[in-house]
């Protein structure tokens, strides 16, 4: 922490009180100590005194045995507040004749002994009688009172050295102030008014009884004019790469040779909801932590003085993880080495990039699927002509048949009556039916992949569509997802009286095949519970009826839900909770668009934790250009009760 700096009266005035402070305290200390050892040089005497006064008092007494007698002797002792013991023991026998001592309330009492008390002066005496020698008196006195007195003293001491600094302080600031503090305040706030005030501060009056002063005010004069005119030039300079940092759509940060951050643009404040009191001054990792794993390379180019582009970086931005390009360009100016670090968010550009490479690989695999199922056509076409072929050999029926037989020797009726012992028209059936079953998938992938109608849209009949869907989707599995639509159970729901809907049905088609995925991936991810009649079966139910002028199609499954903010988020543009590479987060912004925008529909998501999933669909029955919301869009398209 810096210094604090003081005033030139301050200065004086505390070397003053300095002065005289420190040589009271040493006239005080002095006096102090001869108090000090005055008070028990005449404590000592008191107690050698009263010591010997006692014991000749005690003698006649102690001489009779009249005990009393000694003992009110030693009580009228005791009134002596600094005597703190007394105590006469007999020479002869030792025994202790009489005894009083101090409580905690410092008032006397007998007792039987007396603790030594290493702080009390001790005085011992003996009690003579005609020259003989018959007791031992001691007396004990403490400093108590005589340290009291002392600290009395030196409490008033040191009011007097207060007392008296004060009086030299209020003294000289009274002088000080007019003669050098007040010329001194009105310099400083001239020089400070050149720093915060715009206007231009007018120049300082000459004083020419101070010749020192004088001198300095016609120098900063000087200086004024000279600060105004380099303050002009940094403050327009500063605006200027402020307002170019700030128009800048990358997040523009600037940063010293320590990596403290020096400028902070618009998008930066944008980006992570920090303002510049927040992060100015700080290091930069501080700011953004997610830039801990990147601060080597960006601190090897700022000491190499060199560009350094870090692409696709996974930071941190605003609570999101996303994908940036990192750019840092080192600067050296005045000595001192600072960068610009550019950051770039190229989520949504990599999203898009691996969108098109998808769509490629999808166009491709379209255009081969097509050509495969034309190739597939013609032996499926051999196949079920052949069937038919030999199921016509062999009916008895057709004269054709019964004249080959004949002249082959044999009987009609017996030869059907041996291929149906051995299963042949059944396997001739079994052939047929699987046949006609590939060239309907077929058929369907063809019609998937090709608008059927001239214009785009055409009526539809919503049930036929969603079966096609089915077929499509009942080949779609995959084992690394973890789903497959073989082993979910699907329940059809059509209302009988449902019209034909005027739609483009390759979008539909491609709606209902995304709800479908989507839920068929939901109930890949449920739970794995015991095996039992309380464990619900996967099933997808598709319901399809009128519901006034519109045509609504629900897709529900028994999964796992989906959390609140999850479900609110499901319509959002490459929002996605799968992992990465198993998604591109556009399969539902893309059903929603196609419904909302191309089909004036409504596109809803009713889920909760534990409670399955329903996507509904509202086509309006006759086509036209009115706003979405005729078929009674809620006012959010989620619901997550």
């Amino acid at each position: 922490m810096a210094n604090r700096k003081r005033t030139v009266a301050s200065a004086i005035s505390l070397a003053l009180i300095t002065v005289t402070t420190l040589v009271l305290t040493v006239f005080g200390c002095a006096e102090y100590y001869r108090q000090y050892a005055n008070s028990y040089n005449r404590l000592k005497t008191q107690l050698l005194v009263s010591t010997e006064q006692l014991s000749l008092s005690l003698a006649l007494p102690i001489w009779n045995f009249q005990y009393e007698q000694a003992e009110k002797l030693i009580e009228s002792q005791m009134l002596d507040r600094d005597v703190a013991a007394v105590q006469v023991t007999d020479l002869l026998t030792g025994r202790v004749l009489a005894t009083r001592v101090r409580d905690d309330a410092w008032l006397p009492r007998p007792a039987q002994d007396v603790d030594d008390d290493p702080e009390l002066l001790r005085q011992r005496g003996g009690v003579f009688y005609n020259s003989r020698h018959i007791a031992i008196l001691d007396v004990w006195m403490s400093p108590r009172f005589v340290r009291q007195a002392l600290r009395e003293h030196l409490l008033y001491m040191i009011v007097q050295i207060l007392v008296l600094n004060l009086a030299i302080v209020g003294l000289l600031w009274i002088v000080l102030n007019r003669a050098i503090v007040r010329p001194l305040k009105r310099v400083e706030l001239h020089a400070a008014g050149v720093v915060d005030d715009a206007a231009q501060p007018s120049p300082l009056p000459p004083q020419p009884e101070l010749l020192e002063l004088d001198s300095l005010q016609s120098s900063i004069n000087r200086m004024v004019s000279y600060l105004q005119n380099r303050i002009g030039e940094a403050r327009l300079a500063g605006d200027r790469i402020t307002s170019i940092m700030d128009a800048m759509p990358s997040l523009m940060i600037g940063i010293d040779g320590n990596a403290r951050i020096t400028h902070w643009n618009h998008a930066a404040r944008e980006r992570t909801g920090l303002d510049d009191p927040q992060v100015l001054g700080k290091p930069l990792v501080e700011a953004l932590p997610g830039f801990v794993p990147y601060m080597e390379p960006l601190l090897g180019a700022l000491e190499r003085l060199e560009p350094a582009t870090l692409p696709g970086v996974s930071c941190t931005l605003g609570g999101e993880t996303r994908h940036c390009d990192v750019m840092a360009f080192p600067v050296l100016h005045q000595g001192g080495r600072w960068a610009v670090v550019r950051v770039d968010d190229v989520t949504d550009r990599l999203r898009m990039d691996q969108l098109i490479i998808q769509t490629e690989k999808m166009m491709s695999l379209g255009g081969l699927a097509a050509g495969m199922a034309h190739e597939i056509n013609n032996p499926l076409a051999g196949i079920l002509q052949n069937v038919q072929n030999v199921q016509r050999r062999i009916q008895p029926d057709l004269p054709g048949n019964q004249a080959a037989a004949r002249e082959a020797g044999v009987e009609l009726e017996r030869v059907g009556d041996y291929l149906e012992r051995r299963g042949i028209p059944e396997f001739l059936r079994d052939i047929r039916y699987s046949g006609e079953r590939a060239a309907r998938i077929v058929q369907n992938m063809l019609s998937f992949t090709r608008s059927t109608c001239s214009q785009g849209k055409c009526p539809v009949r919503l049930d036929e569509l969603a079966d096609r869907v089915l077929t499509i989707a009942a080949t779609d599995y995959n084992l690394k997802k973890k789903y497959d639509f073989r082993h979910i159970s699907i329940v059809r729901d059509y209302a009988p009286d449902l019209p034909p809907v005027t739609c483009s049905p390759m979008e539909i088609e491609q709606v209902l095949l995304n709800l479908l995925r989507n839920a068929a991936q939901a109930l890949a991810q449920r739970p794995e519970g015991e095996a039992g009649a309380d464990t619900p079966e996967p099933t997808i139910r598709i319901r399809l009826f009128r519901d006034g002028d519109c045509a609504v199609m629900e897709v529900s499954d028994n999964g796992p839900g989906m959390e609140k903010e999850v479900g609110r988020r499901v319509f959002e543009p490459f929002f996605t909770t799968k992992s990465p590479g198993e998604g591109t987060g556009l399969g539902l912004s893309v059903s929603y668009f196609i419904i909302t925008r191309n089909h004036q529909g409504s596109i809803s998501l009713d889920t909760a934790p534990g409670r399955g999933a329903v996507f509904t669909v509202r086509l309006p029955l006759a086509p036209g250009p009115e706003a979405p919301g005729q078929c009674g869009i809620p006012d959010t398209p989620v619901s997550t009760d």
